[in-house]
């Protein structure tokens, strides 16, 4: 039995670490390795990034920007290794507790975490999870040292993200879990070692500021759809997800059946053991309920939609859950079962980012680029005021970054006389004139080049022959020009 945990361990790695290998930066990276090259490390590390305290993480993206700004592998080794090491340390912390190894097999075939894991900035959020298994780990046979030990994994957790707050209550469940009674006594003092950190880290955070609540929260759509939507149903390695992003499908009609499925082996539980059932499936409510009320409660409005289902914002329920089950006599074929499941997650987009450029249209070609398309055009679909500033992000970085022109506030000038760096991520050769079809990017920033042949107007602007470049809004493009040699479509810089 403690062999099949292991393979299953060793192919979930595997494929773990495939999936990491082919994403790329996303979203707050860019942002990130834009602020250690423009700005003090300090300004980076010690930021308050979205209501976030994270100095560990900050400091890491800080190395690998200034090591390697845009490289990708050394963030894959470092994502890599959370992976693994999360991934082998949770069943090394059960089963000193004595879990059954089916909960070793079902976490590590959970695709959840590997949600973040994929993703920089989120994966490195997901440290105080693995040292929140090294302290159970600990917690399981206690020594004379274990209260220092896990008071100083519980600060270092704090300094990588506020989800160390969980330390005790997790940790605490899972003791609850299998040592009943005992749970309190056998680690009295590492307890109130770790009830003084995380007093400490909560009074600090008190004084900080916090992203507002915004309007349009819906706590029970946020609840039905983190639950059966998607924590209920990842636990058993599928997590249906949109061909285009990482973030899960939102619950459906489907979800109910995921519930009765859940339902059923609540039954069971209550006719075998009903003491444990009642146990775990009460402690694994209440944390679903905080943990999801504290994500509606501090980014409002915007938890109340689909992104609740994204399985990042309820890992700490998860892992209750998965713990709990643990604590139960299941048979070896369950675990088989999610492992299978677990395979899925290789069908997962090759970056965390859309992927703008398939099917191309009739006749267009993608364009020779310097870095892969998807990283370049997935981060603009930000309104129109600031996705200039997104580009900079992108593109501004490094000991020697291309220079930006400046751009007319009116967003459809021509600017014919004015040098630009320009990379093509489409192009469309076809001689046109008149109004011209241009290729569609998806890409709220993107630049027109056309290579007009003859002087006229373009857009009502005169312009002269050789390249003229259009700068559209978001949307449809609208062009009318004299005949033009091709017509590219990319964004401003290298």
């Amino acid at each position: 039995m403690t062999g099949v945990v292991w393979v299953v361990i060793a192919v979930a790695c595997a494929v773990r670490v495939a999936v990491i290998w082919r994403a790329f930066f996303w979203q707050d990276d860019y942002i990130h390795i834009w602020t250690a090259w423009n700005q003090p490390a300090q300004t980076l590390i010690w930021q308050n990034w979205n209501g976030h305290r994270e100095p560990a993480s900050f400091a890491i993206q800080w190395l690998l920007a200034r090591a390697a700004p845009q490289v990708w592998w050394p963030a894959a080794l470092v994502l890599s290794a959370i992976a693994v090491a999360t991934t082998v340390m949770f069943w090394l912390m059960l089963r000193r507790w004595g879990g059954n190894p089916v909960a070793g097999m079902l976490f590590a075939a959970w695709p959840a975490t590997l949600v973040a894991q994929q993703w920089l900035s989120a994966g490195l959020e997901t440290v105080p999870l693995l040292l929140m298994f090294v302290a159970g780990f600990l917690l399981a046979q206690p020594r004379r040292w274990t209260p220092v030990w896990v008071g100083l994994l519980a600060l270092v957790a704090w300094a990588f993200h506020e989800r160390a707050v969980y330390f005790v209550p997790v940790l605490l469940a899972v003791a609850l879990f299998y040592s009943g009674r005992r749970a309190w006594r056998d680690n009295r003092r590492s307890w109130l070692v770790l009830i003084a950190v995380t007093a400490a880290g909560v009074v600090v955070r008190l004084f900080d500021s916090r992203p507002g609540q915004t309007g349009g929260a819906s706590i029970p759509g946020s609840l039905w759809t983190a639950g059966p939507g998607s924590l209920l149903r990842s636990v058993g390695g599928w997590l249906p997800f949109d061909g285009h992003t990482v973030v899960p499908n939102s619950a459906g009609l489907w979800a109910i059946g995921v519930l009765v499925v859940w339902m059923v082996l609540f039954l069971i539980g209550l006719s075998l053991r009903p003491a444990q059932t009642l146990l775990v499936s009460g402690v694994v409510l209440a944390f679903l309920v905080v943990e999801v009320l504290s994500f509606v409660v501090l980014r409002g409005g915007f938890a109340g939609a689909a992104l609740a289902a994204d399985p990042r914002f309820t890992l700490v329920t998860g892992t209750v859950l998965i713990a709990g089950l643990g604590s139960f006599g299941l048979p070896l074929w369950t675990g088989l079962v999610a492992a299978v499941g677990g395979l899925s997650m290789l069908a997962y987009p090759a970056t965390p980012g859309r992927n703008w450029f398939q099917p191309l249209p009739d006749g267009v070609q993608l364009a020779a680029t310097p870095s892969p398309p998807e990283m370049l055009a997935h981060f603009f679909f930000t309104p129109a005021g600031v996705e200039l500033g997104t580009t900079r992000t992108l593109l501004q970085v490094g000991p020697d970054p291309p220079a930006f022109p400046e751009v007319s506030q009116d967003p459809q000038q021509v600017q014919p006389l004015r040098s630009l760096t320009f990379t093509p991520l489409l192009r469309d050769p076809a001689r046109q004139c008149g109004a011209l079809q241009v290729p569609a990017l998806d890409a709220g920033v993107r630049v027109v080049r056309l290579q007009v042949l003859a002087a006229g107007d373009v857009n009502g602007v005169p312009v002269q022959p050789g390249p003229v470049y259009v700068f559209p809004p978001p949307g449809p493009v609208q062009i009318t020009s004299p005949c033009t040699d091709g017509v590219e479509v990319g964004i401003p810089g290298r």
